[in-house]
């Protein structure tokens, strides 16, 4: 039996983040299952749209298809112009959304290997480590992260390997290698309810992570395994047990010796529901995978929702043109500082 055509498109999901992802439309976690189950066909007339808010979000007014949100950030999904959505935040709504766990985007072998294999920590490793916490950041404006390292940091020195707060000397290329010369890793996200590869990378480099953001977290992950930021009345209280672990060897063995993830959670079963979500939206007649209301009522919503898409893309494209400028005239002032300079010495 020849299987079903499957014709797509991607749009507005072409962005490089801080790990370097950049969505390959042809080999991507969507794509492999589709390609699983179905006959697939990329397409500028496409019977399925597979978008997300990067980019110039405008673009997906023009696609009159079924949708499909996918947003790998903390982003709520506009059911008003999509008709499944595959996001991060803890939501149901029937067959129409799939709650995605966003460290999987980054996830190999090598890292799964590393984080599970934590359990064989030794008192040989713990010798040698000699930093006492890292902390690799970029982004200051994230005010319960540097308020916990400002604290912590009275205690004994935080070894910053980002930009923000750097006190190492260098920038830290790999933070998995950085983080393993380290008892502990302050891995904050950048916004609650969300949940990165942060504390995956922190497992897998051999540490304790001390981890913020995600107030459901536990749901996967073993909560002996690592100092869970939400359990505590404050942020004093978390200081309090970071010094009780790091001056106790055996505690902190005792917590390295703990799975990263609970007992009654599977990996392997997260990827066969996120294949079963897909096949289910693809698997029925066209006209019956719709799911947004597409009358009269439905239609001035888009019209709503795209209005304020072309805002933003007015915004992201007058943004573009002032960084521009911006780079023009620092280069310019650059030039005209160096010319000052060769005139004094004589140069010109």
């Amino acid at each position: 039996m020849e299987r079903k055509l499957i014709k797509i498109k991607y749009v507005c999901l072409d962005q490089h983040n801080a790990n370097n992802f950049i969505l390959d439309a042809h080999d991507n976690i969507i794509t492999n299952i589709i390609k699983k189950h179905f006959k697939i066909e990329f397409s500028d007339n496409p019977d399925y749209l597979i978008y997300s808010d990067y980019g110039y979000p405008s673009k997906i007014f023009k696609y009159d298809c079924v949708r499909i949100h996918w947003q790998q950030e903390y982003v709520v999904p506009d059911f008003n112009v999509c008709d499944y959505a595959i996001g991060s935040n803890h939501m149901q709504f029937g067959d129409r959304y799939f709650r995605v766990l966003p460290y999987t985007y980054y996830l190999t072998e090598d890292i799964i290997h590393k984080a599970k294999n934590k359990i064989a920590f030794r008192k040989e490793d713990l010798i040698k480590k000699n930093k006492f916490c890292g902390f690799v950041h970029a982004n200051p404006i994230a005010p319960e992260r540097n308020k916990m390292e400002a604290l912590l940091s009275q205690y004994k020195t935080v070894s910053s390997g980002g930009r923000y707060k750097n006190n190492i000397g260098y920038f830290v290329d790999n933070k998995r290698e950085f983080f393993s010369e380290c008892k502990f890793a302050l891995v904050f996200e950048n916004t609650y309810g969300y949940d990165s590869d942060r504390l995956v990378d922190a497992f897998a480099s051999g540490t304790i992570p001390i981890y913020w953001g995600d107030p459901e977290i536990t749901k996967e992950f073993n909560s002996k395994a690592f100092i869970n930021v939400h359990e505590y009345g404050s942020f004093e209280q978390v200081v309090e047990r970071v010094k009780e672990i790091d001056n106790n060897d055996d505690l902190y063995l005792q917590m390295m010796g703990e799975p990263m993830f609970n007992n009654d959670f599977s990996l392997e079963q997260y990827y066969k529901n996120l294949e079963a979500f897909l096949v289910n939206i693809f698997k029925q007649d066209l006209t019956a995978a719709y799911r947004r209301n597409r009358t009269y009522r439905g239609y001035v919503a888009e019209r709503i929702a795209c209005s304020g898409a072309k805002v933003r893309t007015l915004r992201l494209i007058c943004d573009s043109i002032v960084r521009h400028m911006c780079s023009i005239l620092h280069l310019k002032k650059l030039y005209a500082h160096l010319h000052r300079k060769l005139v004094f010495y004589g140069k010109f």
